[in-house]
């Protein structure tokens, strides 16, 4: 079993790593501690950005409620990804940061991050033109997948254990069919079924046994699951927001913790078309009890609230992951 290289001392800060924040930076409620995170607009020079601003939007806001939980939960000895998280978080030090250059300053740390990631299978993006003969811009369209999992891929791994008459194994959940959002129930009480469930050992000719609840790494602080969104007519449970848990718990590898995970936000995205293949990403987040929506492209980014009972409005478009951070 591979386990990414760590820093000394996972799970533990020194003051010394704790970015600086302003004393002012201290209110009623939670939510207050949301910064707006405007879309990357074309004046800004980096556009197209939706696809991570609800991921970074959070991470900030994380970051301003507990200005510790980074320096605590980053545990990987070197990692890129997490270093450029460090670097845009500790922008949002004041107590009214100008929400407009925070988030272009924000999304040009990511992007030079991207383009270093030597994970991504492709040049990532390149610059174009805004309309004949305009100005030059930086172009972020892309997918949750290539912006945000796979540059932090270590830092949201999961094992699934699997058992028979002889031997006991950890296998990596890359290696399987994705956990839909619908099955998170069945994950955190051990009675998914994996696809190698349904083999038997060669040794023992025992089937393997999946039902475990799956192990997570100590550099592991926050774990996503994809929404399934075909609206029931597979046979699976329709995706209904107020009907996934706020609170997960997996154990840890090696220490054998409960580890505690909550909802962070549910991604949702529009559906493109064939004249205009780009698609807009936008989040519901539950913060203190309650859940808010995000669009980069509305309000400058700000929350709004949404009210109890109602489900997201149909402009939002279909959920695409459910993502849970560490608490």
């Amino acid at each position: 079993m591979a386990i990414p290289a760590l820093r000394q001392n996972p799970g533990t800060y020194r003051a010394a790593d704790v970015p600086f924040m302003d004393p002012g930076v201290h209110f009623p409620t939670f939510a207050q501690y949301w910064v707006p995170f405007p879309w990357g607009a074309v004046r800004s020079g980096i556009t197209n950005t939706c696809n991570f601003d609800s991921f970074l939007a959070h991470l900030i806001w994380m970051h301003r409620r507990d200005p510790t939980y980074f320096a605590k939960n980053l545990n990987l000895f070197n990692s890129r990804a997490e270093n450029a998280i460090k670097a845009l978080v500790g922008l949002y030090w004041m107590r009214i940061p100008q929400a407009f250059a925070m988030s272009t300053r924000a999304h040009f740390i990511w992007r030079n991050m991207l383009l270093h990631d030597h994970n991504q299978q492709q040049p990532f993006l390149g610059t174009t033109r805004d309309g004949p003969g305009g100005d030059a811009v930086v172009n972020m369209a892309g997918s949750h997948r290539s912006s945000v999992f796979t540059p932090l891929s270590d830092s949201s791994l999961m094992w699934f254990v699997h058992t028979c008459y002889c031997r006991e194994s950890a296998d990596p959940s890359d290696r399987f069919e994705t956990v839909l959002a619908a099955d998170i129930g069945k994950l955190v009480s051990g009675e998914y079924d994996t696809r190698k469930s349904k083999l038997k050992c060669k040794a023992c000719e025992v089937p393997f046994n999946s039902r475990h609840r799956p192990l997570v790494s100590p550099s592991t602080w926050f774990v996503h699951f994809p929404a399934d969104n075909d609206d029931g007519r597979s046979g699976r449970p329709i995706f209904r927001l107020r009907e996934i848990p706020t609170i997960i718990r997996l154990p840890e590898l090696r220490t054998g913790r409960e580890i505690e995970f909550e909802l962070g936000f549910v991604a949702y995205g529009t559906t493109g078309s064939p004249r205009n293949p780009l698609t807009h990403a936008t989040s519901i987040h539950w913060i203190d009890n309650n859940y808010f929506m995000y669009d980069g492209m509305i309000s400058d980014g700000a929350l709004r609230f949404l009210e109890d009972g109602k489900e997201p409005p149909a402009s939002m478009g279909q959920p695409e992951y459910v993502m849970y951070f560490r608490k």
